[in-house]
């Protein structure tokens, strides 16, 4: 937890300390101002919540989202182009290396 907050008052911290900090917790990533999408999807493995600290989604990332962590789609399902989401369970789904999480997720 004081990881957390002490990343609150780092002005700039690395990508690297950004990374520990998503690690111990994906909430941290309310305190990181402007996220790389490798920090983004990071939190987005650890937990499908952390959606909702991204301000800005797109198309793209909602896709690179939900290759990571099927159940982040609750949380865009009205946001996100049926296409694209039938597109990307086509892509993971057919993946000779699909997580077996994943799977279950899905049925």
């Amino acid at each position: 937890m004081y990881e957390k907050i002490a990343l609150k008052y780092i002005k700039v911290p690395s990508e690297e300390v950004k990374k520990e900090a998503i690690k111990m917790s994906y909430d941290a990533l309310k305190y990181i101002h402007e996220p790389s999408l490798e920090i983004e999807i990071l939190a987005i493995r650890q937990n499908e919540r952390a959606i909702t600290y991204i301000r800005e989604l797109t198309q793209e990332k909602m896709a690179a989202f939900l290759k990571e962590n099927l159940l982040v789609v609750k949380y865009m399902i009205n946001k996100i182009e049926p296409k694209i989401l039938v597109d990307v369970l086509k892509e993971v789904l057919s993946s000779e290396a699909v997580d077996e999480q994943y799977v279950r997720e899905f049925i």
